[in-house]
């Protein structure tokens, strides 16, 4: 069986000039380059974000994959080499009143 743990959760509570769904094409939508953007400046390599695809009810779920540099500690190095694959699980929910995103490891 797949076992998913929140890395963790943040709960923003504040307002924006946008609408959600303005919020969630930018950021979030199939068409958006944040994803990948933000990978790349955090140094990650091939990072391949995949479509959003029904999940349960009217919850939606995607992966974004890349290879991300390990720390400098040469512990760490030895133990899972200069690089390690993640696979990230984002589930998004909209109601019409509520917008989250999760994100899994």
């Amino acid at each position: 069986s797949e076992t998913i743990r929140a890395m963790r959760d943040l709960k923003i509570d504040f307002s924006l000039h946008v609408s959600q769904k303005e919020f969630f094409d930018v950021f979030f939508s199939d068409d958006s380059i944040f994803a990948i953007e933000f990978h790349k400046e955090r140094g990650d390599k091939e990072i391949i974000v995949s479509k959003w695809e029904a999940h349960v009810g009217p919850r939606k779920r995607r992966s974004v994959q890349f290879l991300s540099p390990t720390s400098a500690s040469s512990v760490i190095k030895k133990i899972a080499g200069d690089s390690v694959t993640v696979i990230e699980t984002q589930i998004y929910y909209y109601d019409g009143k509520l917008f989250s995103v999760r994100f899994l490891a």
